[in-house]
């Protein structure tokens, strides 16, 4: 909530309110409370594990900045969102298949050769039903936008 708001204010000069102040706040406390009565937030887990913490805070502030830039593509540059959600799975799909080179190559992260021999009908009949839900409703958003 505090990225998701720091960034509307700043690129899509959304006008911040006592509400929002008090909401960021609410779930900051909450977040804390939780975190710290499970035990999963402890002096000594953040020492051990700083670099994790480091890297969630930065995945949270890179993810909510990508939701306020698609926001502001859609409203101030008018590109449309399936156009946005087009290039976006493009990107991703090539650092994919990029990622799956390196980590076959190296071998001891991920052979995607060995999961293609263990491969069964099942696996191969539920993405196939994931994919067709997946363009199925892409197409029926195409269509009625």
């Amino acid at each position: 909530m505090l990225f998701l708001t720091l960034f509307s204010h700043f690129i899509l000069k959304m006008k911040l309110y006592k509400h929002h102040f008090l909401c960021i706040a609410v779930n900051i406390v909450i977040g804390l409370l939780f975190n710290t009565l499970s035990g999963k937030l402890s002096f000594d887990s953040i020492q051990k594990y700083y670099h994790f913490y480091l890297v969630s805070i930065l995945t949270s502030c890179l993810y909510n900045l990508t939701y306020v830039l698609e926001k502001y593509y859609m409203f101030f540059k008018y590109i449309k969102s399936y156009e946005i959600l087009f290039f976006e799975g493009i990107f991703e799909l090539c650092f994919s298949i990029i990622a799956l080179i390196i980590t076959t190559n190296i071998g001891y992260i991920d052979n995607f050769w060995d999961y293609w021999d263990n491969l069964d009908g099942n696996e191969i009949f539920i993405f196939f039903c994931i994919d067709f839900n997946l363009f199925s409703g892409l197409y029926t958003y195409i269509i009625s936008t």
